[in-house]
C-alpha cells in the first residue's frame, strides 16, 4: 500500500513538473520547452492511464471535440499527401498534430488531484505576473532611452518575449476569468486582496494589449459576473473600479481607443473595387471583409470547391489575387512582404481554401463539439473559453500557426479539467472528476 501511494506520489509530482514546463513555454513563447513537454505528458499519460486513456476518449464530455479534431487532422494528412510537396507537407503535419496531441496530453493533467490542479494554476498566475512585469520592465528602460511611448502598446508590449498581443491577452482573459470565478488561494494579504490587486493589474495590461476581441470578451464577462454576483456595494465598487477606466480610455484620444476609432470610420464602399493601389491602406476589418470575396473567386476559377487547393497552391492562389488586384506588396530585398505574407486569417476561409467544403464541414465539427461542451457542462470558465476561441477563429487562421493550435486545442481542455476538479467561489462542495 505504501509502495503504491509512493508511485501515485511520484507519478502527480511528473505530470506536475511537464505541466509546468508546459506553462512556461507557453507563457514566455519557448516553442521547444512547448513541445518537449507536451510530448512527456503524452508519454507519462499513455504509460500510466492506458485504460483510462481510452475512456477519455470515447466516454467522456471530451469526446467530440477530441474526435472532431482527429477526424480534421486525418483530412490534413490526405490532403496534404495528395497536393503538397514533401516539405511542405513535413512542415504542415508536425505542426497540425499539435490538433491531437495537445488535448490528449493536457487531458491527463486531470488525474493529478484538485489539489495539485490549484497549486498549478498559483504557479501559472505567477508566471503571468512575471511575465508582464518583465515586458513592463524592458519597456520602461526602452521608453527612458528613446521617448517611445508606443512601446507600451499592442504588439511592441510584448516584443519583450517575442509574443503575439492577441495570444498573450487570452492568456491574460484565461488567468482573470479564473481568478474571479475560483480565486488563486493566495493568503499572502489578508480578504483575498491580492486576487483584487491582480485582477486590477491583469485587466490594465489587458486594455495596453488593445486586442478588440478580448477586450470585448472581458467586458461582457465583467457585466455578467457582476449581475451575477450583485450584492452590496462593494460589488459595485468593484465594477466602477474595472469599467470606468475602460470608458474613460474609450471616449479619448490614445493609442488604445484609436484601434476601435480605425473600425468605426471603415470605408466599406472603398473595397467594391477590383483594383487597389499600393499605398491603400486596410484596416483588420477591411482585410477580412475583402478575403470573402477572393477565396470564393480562387475555388471558382480553380474548380476546387470541394477538396479546397492544399497548402501550398492555396497561399500562391492568395497571393496572386492580392497582385491582381495592386495590394501593398512589402519592399524587395527585404523582410517585408506586404499582404503577400498573410493568410485568409480567417480559420473557416482557409479550412475552405486549402482543404474545401470537407474541411469546412470537419471544421464545424470542431466548433460544434466546443458549443456542446459549453452547454452541456454549463460552467462559466469553460463557456467564456468556448465564446472567445470561436470569436477568435472568425478573426485569425488559428490553425495556422503552431500558437494558435495550442491555444486552441489546450485552453477548453484544461479548463474543463479545472471546472470539474475545483469548487467555485460560491460552491461549498467539491464538483466531481472527469468520469
Amino acid at each position: 500500500m505504501t509502495l503504491q501511494r509512493e508511485n501515485g506520489s511520484i507519478i502527480k509530482t511528473l505530470f506536475s513538473l511537464w505541466v509546468l514546463c508546459f506553462f512556461t513555454g507557453m507563457i514566455f513563447h519557448f516553442r521547444a520547452v512547448s513541445s518537449i513537454s507536451t510530448g512527456l505528458l503524452l508519454i507519462t499519460g499513455l504509460a500510466c492511464y492506458k485504460k483510462k486513456a481510452v475512456s477519455l476518449l470515447f466516454r467522456s464530455s471530451l469526446s467530440p471535440f477530441l474526435i472532431s479534431c482527429l477526424l480534421y487532422f486525418l483530412y490534413t494528412v490526405i490532403n496534404l499527401l495528395l497536393k503538397d510537396n514533401t516539405t511542405v507537407m513535413r512542415s504542415q503535419l508536425e505542426m497540425k498534430s499539435a490538433l491531437v496531441l495537445v488535448p490528449v496530453a493536457v487531458s491527463f493533467t486531470g488525474f493529478v488531484g484538485s489539489k495539485q490542479l490549484k497549486r498549478l494554476m498559483q504557479y501559472f498566475v505567477l508566471l503571468l505576473l512575471a511575465a508582464c512585469l518583465y515586458c513592463l520592465l524592458i519597456d520602461v528602460n526602452t521608453w527612458i532611452r528613446t521617448g517611445q511611448e508606443t512601446i507600451f502598446f499592442y504588439h511592441d508590449l510584448v516584443s519583450p518575449l517575442n509574443q503575439h498581443a492577441v495570444f498573450f491577452s487570452f492568456l491574460l482573459f484565461f488567468s482573470l476569468v479564473y481568478i474571479l470565478e475560483y480565486g488563486t488561494g493566495f493568503n499572502f494579504l489578508p480578504g483575498k486582496k491580492l486576487d483584487g490587486i491582480l485582477t486590477v493589474f491583469f485587466s490594465l495590461i489587458l486594455v495596453l494589449l488593445a486586442s478588440k476581441l478580448i477586450l470585448f470578451c472581458w467586458v461582457v464577462y465583467l457585466v455578467y459576473y457582476f449581475l451575477k454576483n450583485k450584492t452590496g456595494k462593494k460589488k459595485l465598487g468593484w465594477l466602477l473600479l474595472l469599467l470606468v477606466p475602460l470608458l474613460l480610455i474609450a471616449f479619448t484620444k490614445n493609442p488604445v481607443s484609436n484601434r476601435f476609432r480605425e473600425i468605426v470610420q471603415t470605408d466599406w464602399a472603398s473595397l467594391d473595387r477590383e483594383q487597389f493601389d499600393e499605398a491603400d491602406y486596410l484596416n483588420g476589418l477591411q482585410f477580412r471583409y475583402l478575403q470573402w470575396k477572393l477565396v470564393p473567386t480562387i475555388l471558382s476559377e480553380k474548380q476546387a470547391w470541394l477538396t479546397g487547393l492544399g497548402e501550398e497552391k492555396g497561399k500562391a492562389g492568395l497571393q496572386d489575387q492580392f497582385i491582381q488586384r495592386h495590394l501593398y506588396q512589402g519592399q524587395p530585398g527585404t523582410d517585408d512582404l506586404g499582404y503577400l505574407a498573410y493568410n485568409t486569417h480567417n480559420q473557416l476561409l482557409q479550412s475552405m481554401l486549402t482543404g474545401g467544403l470537407v474541411a469546412v464541414l470537419l471544421f464545424l465539427m470542431i466548433c460544434g463539439s466546443l458549443l456542446y461542451l459549453a452547454v452541456k457542462e454549463k460552467k462559466t470558465l469553460i463557456t467564456m473559453t468556448v465564446i472567445s476561441l470561436l470569436l477568435f477563429s472568425g478573426t485569425e487562421s488559428c490553425f495556422e500557426t503552431q500558437y494558435g493550435l495550442v491555444f486552441f486545442s489546450f485552453l477548453p481542455v484544461f479548463a474543463l479539467i479545472l471546472s470539474k476538479h475545483l469548487s467555485s467561489r460560491t460552491t461549498t462542495e467539491p464538483l466531481p472528476a472527469i468520469q
